[in-house]
């Protein structure tokens, strides 16, 4: 790799016999180059066990840069949960200090099930646990309870599924596991204020239209979440570790659900990355005038663009990131949170995502916009989709009917509003002339079109708990409005697919 602002063309070597694999040209244990495999311990400075099970475990993805880009993201997520710990890398309980054996076990998981930690779609979390009777700390990836919904219709095996759950204030009247119950409560109502948990089901559609409900009592789980490694998950979001216990159980019932449908035509054709991708920026390298960090921040955006499936995409997408990098670096309001003092590995980790999504940071898209995020005392550039890339991402799903309607709102205290369930839009009324006598906001929901109406709802709760989760709160203060209606699109998004 040349030191020349990331002059380099790293690339997947395919054995064949006219072209055999060079010991001097890749890595061992794997399908990278030797070029990328250092790049990778430059960025990630992992320990030589946790690095060398992620090398050892590309044979678990049949495509090669599929595995290259699954295995990128998941170096980056650990890297990232190692930072994130008290002590960082001190911490027995950091993913980066993983047995080499329960890495590749957690990595093939990830492949059989078809997560991703890909940050515009991530499917899975992780958890790093150090037991002391061995003295070793053992990673685990698991689904989350969207990841476990999105993989189902993936496979073309359910058309919908939600997930509530039966608290003692609710009206609740069970039928049958071919019916939905009937079940009235204010969706916009804390947990808490819903009285004692009962319980909860699973509505599950097949794609015949059929229906099958599965109801889990909440003494099972409570015994589920008990015996869980992920007791700091859950005491963070534990509504949604309930439906994803919930989900689970549904398994038993529905052992099909979850399986791959063989029926399922899956394409083929491997990915392919670019090679040689310096060239095409270095003339717009005369006018990157970037204080700090700028070979880094090259290096980075190059190895990115060779994930890109062409080069105008590749040269166009690169040369916007590396500009909004520039301005936002130089702006005063960011001392400190300058773009350019971010993780090179998260400049990377965002750019193989606009690729993979195919999505874009042309601002008259206005698709993606790059934030900076601090993570205890690390700088991340985070990539975060706006309402049309989210638009975007569901339109090109190919597992889902097309979307021609999408509706936006925001719930008032003093607003008229009654809700009919998941499958029929609620009533909302408001006079949006007296907005001062709205009262306060309660929550919020999505409404989509795709042959057939879906309502997601999203409590206040839900919106303070993820805007406690931010690091920066200007947005938040000077756009609240427009920082609400984003959190209701983003706690709703897997619904679009």
């Amino acid at each position: 790799m040349s030191e020349n602002y990331g002059e380099y063309t790293p690339s997947v070597i395919k054995p064949s016999p006219e072209a055999p694999t060079q010991a001097d040209e890749t890595n061992n244990n794997c399908d990278l180059r030797d070029s990328v495999v250092d790049y990778w311990k430059q960025l990630f400075k992992a320990p030589t066990e946790f690095f060398n099970a992620c090398l050892s475990s590309f044979s678990f993805w049949e495509d090669p840069v599929k595995a290259e880009m699954e295995i990128f993201f998941f170096l980056c997520a650990a890297a990232k949960e190692t930072q994130k710990l008290p002590g960082g890398i001190n911490n027995p309980n950091a993913p980066f200090n993983a047995t080499g054996m329960s890495v590749r076990s957690a990595l093939q998981q990830l492949e059989r099930d078809g997560g991703t930690f890909d940050p515009i779609l991530t499917k899975n979390y992780m958890l790093c646990r150090y037991d002391e009777e061995s003295n070793t700390s053992n990673l685990e990836i698991s689904l989350t309870y969207k990841g476990l919904i999105l993989k189902a219709k993936e496979n073309f095996l359910i058309k919908d599924m939600s997930v509530s759950l039966v608290c003692s204030n609710d009206i609740f009247e069970w039928k049958n596991s071919k019916e939905t119950p009937k079940h009235g409560y204010s969706p916009f109502a804390n947990l808490a204020d819903r009285g004692t948990l009962l319980g909860g089901y699973a509505v599950t559609i097949f794609n015949d239209g059929q229906y099958h409900v599965t109801y889990v009592d909440a003494t099972v789980i409570k015994n589920v979440l008990n015996l869980c490694k992920e007791q700091s998950i859950i005491s963070t979001w534990e509504e949604k570790m309930i439906k994803r216990t919930i989900i689970r159980q549904a398994e038993t019932e529905c052992l099909a659900l979850f399986k791959t449908n063989d029926n399922v035509v899956k394409n083929p054709q491997r990915l392919k990355k670019q090679e040689n991708v310096y060239p095409t920026i270095k003339p717009f390298m005369n006018f990157l005038h970037i204080k700090q960090n700028k070979s880094e921040i090259v290096k980075a955006t190059c190895y990115a663009m060779t994930f890109f499936e062409n080069r105008k995409d590749m040269m166009i997408e690169a040369e916007a990131a590396l500009n909004i990098i520039k301005k936002q670096s130089d702006a005063s309001a960011y001392e400190g949170y300058a773009l350019a003092l971010a993780e090179p590995y998260s400049i990377a980790q965002g750019m193989i995502s606009l690729a993979r999504n195919k999505l874009s940071l042309i601002a008259s898209k206005k698709e993606v916009a790059i934030i900076p995020r601090m993570n205890k005392g690390s700088l991340h550039a985070c990539f975060d989709v706006m309402y049309r890339g989210l638009r975007t991402l569901a339109e090109k799903s190919s597992f889902t009917p097309e979307i021609s309607f999408i509706d936006v709102h925001i719930v008032y205290e003093n607003d008229q509003f009654t809700s009919f369930g998941r499958y029929k839009k609620p009533v909302h009324e408001f006079d949006p002339s007296k907005q001062e006598e709205r009262g306060a906001v309660i929550g919020g929901f999505v409404t989509i079109d795709k042959g057939h109406s879906i309502t997601v709802f999203v409590s206040k709760e839900t919106i303070d708990k993820v805007s406690n989760c931010a690091k920066s709160k200007a947005v938040q203060q000077n756009w609240s409005e427009k920082y609400i209606s984003k959190t209701i699109i983003r706690q709703s998004y897997f619904d679009w697919m």
